[in-house]
């Protein structure tokens, strides 16, 4: 099933570990989903930066939500890349990682967001 949503920070903390030639950091992010996913999604980023505007990443979540009524938490990967002013990347259930009503969820999609505005994504899961 396709599912489509919103999601937007509510916390972020970012350590650098190295600062040149290119900078290397860590970031603790929070970001609240909404849409068919409903709930919070904590990710341990590891970042970096090609230059001021543009950045590589990748990432691991650990979401608590709710899918069409079915709560549970899971855990996804992230593969991403910052190009000024726009994020775009993707995003892989890890198999097995599910909880509660969302055990046997597997899937994988497609996030983007505009640097200040609007943070979308679409996923084709299996529950």
């Amino acid at each position: 099933m396709q599912i489509k949503g919103t999601f937007n920070v509510s916390e972020w903390q970012e350590t650098t570990h190295v600062e040149a030639p290119r900078k290397m950091s860590s970031a603790k992010v929070q970001y609240q989903l909404a849409g068919d996913i409903e709930g919070v999604t904590d990710i341990v980023y590891a970042m970096c930066y090609l230059s001021e505007s543009q950045a590589v990443f990748q990432g691991v979540h650990q979401v608590s939500a709710t899918i069409n009524g079915k709560k549970g938490t899971f855990a996804m990967l992230e593969k991403g890349e910052f190009i000024a002013p726009a994020t775009n990347g993707t995003w892989q259930i890890v198999k097995g990682s599910g909880t509660e009503e969302l055990t046997n969820i597997t899937g994988e999609g497609t996030f983007k967001a505009e640097h200040g505005g609007e943070m979308i994504y679409e996923l084709n899961i299996r529950v």
